[in-house]
């Protein structure tokens, strides 16, 4: 520490330039055949080759209606095994990504709308309705895809067809410094803002997570309007690992998920670890694998973190600092932290990888 500057370790990976289409593509054709996304909800799992081939199909529809690397691409969707493809398809046009909460109310929607003004907005059956009103409020038209059935819109499923050129598309070219996504975070006060990423940024923080180690099988509850979600997404791909989640935070669903897809790393917010915690029958369930329990979002209380400990005793239980604007900045090494994980247990742990804090 110099002129009361904390700083980070140096990253140990090299950020390749390239954008985040060509990663995403690139590593869905090396790992092709093992299994990239599981729904633990409805229990059925994809493959990179599949997901590969329907986002490779999407984006090429995409570009029959004009989508270029200037337009912007919203999804409004719970965690399903169709929402991480427009989001794949987006970026292999080099488009700009963003992701939109079914839940949150039209005042919030029809706000974050008119910062992003996308082109074109994939949405979840039941949250039509509240894209419809979001759009008449701001007078703003956008073009609607549905990813369920739909008698007025496009629907995903069509878009998923066979092409003619699928096998010979490759992701556009764009400068890794061009903005690739766009969160909304509201800080402590406010209407959301929007928070903008670069490839090389959000690439940067894949990287940070790769060199922490958190295994091939990844677990998350959020949704992609969160960052914790796109955590996951780039980091699984990166490692050929898969990610598993859930739609809700159905404890007996949860465990089930974890034991059976032998799950290394549960992100979640502190304030959902009661519901694990509180299950009866979690003693039933095996989750030795699971070796990290990353909790974000505010501090573990005392109590809880010990339950924490006596519930998953394999695990280490690490809480994060983050920040939409930078990702993760600051938690305790699963490996080489272990005395402070003992000893510190209401610390958000050390700067990460390349963070300076003052």
């Amino acid at each position: 520490m110099s002129s009361k500057i904390l700083e980070g370790p140096k990253l140990k990976s090299t950020i390749p330039v390239k954008c985040l289409g060509q990663l995403f593509f690139e590593c869905a054709e090396k790992y092709s055949d093992r299994i990239c996304q599981v729904d633990g909800t409805i229990d059925q799992s994809e493959t990179y080759a599949s997901v590969k081939q329907r986002s490779t199909r999407v984006a090429i529809e995409l570009q029959k209606r004009g989508i270029t690397s200037n337009d912007v691409i919203s999804n409004c969707s719970s965690n399903t095994l169709d929402a991480a493809i427009p989001i794949l398809a987006t970026f292999y046009l080099g488009a700009k990504v963003t992701n939109l909460e079914p839940t949150l109310s039209v005042r919030h929607t029809q706000h974050v709308i008119s910062l992003v003004l996308p082109k074109i907005i994939f949405v979840e059956e039941s949250a039509v309705d509240l894209i419809e009103e979001s759009l008449k409020a701001i007078n703003f038209e956008a073009e609607i895809i549905v990813y369920g059935k739909s008698t007025k819109y496009s629907n995903l499923s069509e878009l998923t067809t066979p092409k003619d050129s699928e096998d010979s598309f490759r992701p556009a070219e764009v400068d890794f410094h061009e903005i690739a996504i766009m969160f909304f975070s509201s800080g402590t006060t406010g209407l959301p803002k929007a928070i903008c990423h670069t490839h090389y940024s959000f690439m940067h923080i894949g990287f940070t997570l790769l060199d922490y180690g958190n295994g091939k099988a990844v677990f998350h509850f959020s949704s992609f309007y969160w960052i914790t979600a796109m955590f996951m997404l780039i980091y699984s791909h990166m490692v050929g690992g898969y990610r598993v989640f859930c739609q809700a935070v159905e404890p007996g669903t949860s465990f089930k998920a974890i034991e059976k897809y032998k799950v290394e790393t549960l992100f979640m917010s502190s304030n959902l670890a009661t519901k694990l915690t509180s299950f009866k029958r979690s003693r039933d369930y095996d989750t030795s694998s699971l070796r990290i329990i990353l909790c974000g979002g505010s501090p573990i209380p005392p109590s809880q973190y010990q339950k924490l400990v006596e519930l998953f005793k394999n695990s280490n239980i690490i809480s994060v600092y983050g920040m939409t604007e930078a990702g993760i900045i600051s938690q305790f090494h699963p490996d080489l932290d272990q005395e402070f994980l003992r000893t510190k247990t209401k610390s958000c742990g050390k700067p990460i990888y390349a963070i300076k804090l003052k």
